[in-house]
């Protein structure tokens, strides 16, 4: 076991941290604390392996991703991933957290942390977590995504994944092409194409995003079991929903959808292809038109329930999500709230 604290590692060639990725095995139990990585010309870590626990670390302004996660069961918790790729463009992408791309990334929990502002703006792919090939069944909770500059969770080839009570704000940017959004469903690119399948995403809270989701077209058919599941989550303040491809492997379900910050009605182009047999009915989208989420104070990024939400007690039941992002249990009322808080007053 290997453990380091209470170090600034930076400005290396590469990276700043390094394991033999091929066997993450070899490399087990490191227990890194307290460090600041950063300004180091490849990932600020390449790349966690096998129980690793990385906790109370800064990774920013490292050329490529803060940190990459190859191993089983990491624990990376209550870090900062700042600016990431944003000195210079590495012509591969930004993210704050990369988990895969093999089988080996799995059961890892990502919890507390803060994934702002990576991404260069203009090249690169800048993402605050960014699941990646056959990687699968890691959970990612309770977690601040803030400011990347295309995506805030994107699933490329990842499977069986849980994100659940998360804030992403002002994430992507407001082209209509490419994949941004605040989540990104497509397959993988390293490797085999392997599509992204059976990802549950429940109870997030997505703020001024310019697409709340962006699905691209699958590499190959999903069963009933394999659709990728988008339950209980509030999308706000956005400026246009991306159309979604049929057969696409998603479905979305009692989501709090609410009017545009550019214009409140949804335009006939805007609502082609979010409409089709993969949402339902129009019910998903409109059912909160006109309406106003009633947070308490979203420009301070509180994003609990005012008692007038029209979103309490219009969710359904998530077992994997029985509790919110302050730890309260779900549900408060008769059924659960919409979004990452359960409002128990």
């Amino acid at each position: 076991r290997i453990t380091m604290r209470n170090m600034t590692i930076e400005k290396y060639g590469t990276y700043g941290i390094s394991s033999e990725v091929t066997k993450p095995s070899d490399n087990t139990h490191w227990l890194l604390e307290n460090l600041i990585i950063r300004l180091n010309h490849q990932a600020g870590i390449f790349a966690c392996g096998d129980d690793w626990v990385v906790q109370n670390c800064v990774f920013q302004r490292n050329l490529v991703h803060g940190c990459q996660i190859n191993g089983a069961r990491v624990k990376f918790e209550k870090n900062i991933c700042v600016e990431n790729e944003l000195f210079g463009s590495s012509g591969y992408g930004g993210a704050g957290l990369l988990i895969g791309p093999d089988k080996t990334a799995n059961s890892c929990m990502v919890r507390l942390n803060e994934f702002s502002r990576n991404g260069h703006p203009e090249t690169g792919f800048g993402c605050g977590v960014y699941l990646e090939g056959r990687s699968h069944s890691n959970t990612i909770d309770n977690n601040v995504i803030n400011g990347n500059s295309h995506c805030g969770v994107g699933f490329f080839g990842s499977s069986g994944n849980l994100v659940i009570n998360n804030l992403i704000t002002d994430t992507g940017s407001d082209k209509r092409q490419g994949n941004i959004g605040a989540f990104v469903v497509g397959h993988s690119y390293e490797g085999a194409p392997t599509q992204s399948k059976a990802n549950l995403v429940a109870h997030n809270t997505v703020w001024k995003c310019p697409t709340p989701l962006k699905v691209l077209q699958p590499s190959e058919p999903l069963t009933p079991d394999e659709q990728n599941r988008f339950i209980n989550n509030i999308f706000a303040e956005y400026l246009f929903i991306s159309p979604i491809p049929k057969n696409s492997g998603v479905e979305t379900k009692d989501n709090g959808w609410f009017q545009t910050r550019q214009d409140i009605r949804l335009t006939k182009e805007n609502l082609k292809g979010m409409l089709d047999e993969n949402l339902g009915s129009s019910h998903e989208t409109i059912r909160f038109r006109g309406k106003n989420p009633e947070f308490s104070a979203p420009d301070k990024l509180d994003f609990r329930l005012k008692k007038v939400s029209p979103l309490i007690d219009m969710g359904v039941e998530v077992k994997e999500a029985s509790s919110d992002r302050d730890g309260a249990r779900r549900p408060c009322g008769k059924a659960p709230d919409i979004g990452a808080y359960e409002n128990c007053n």
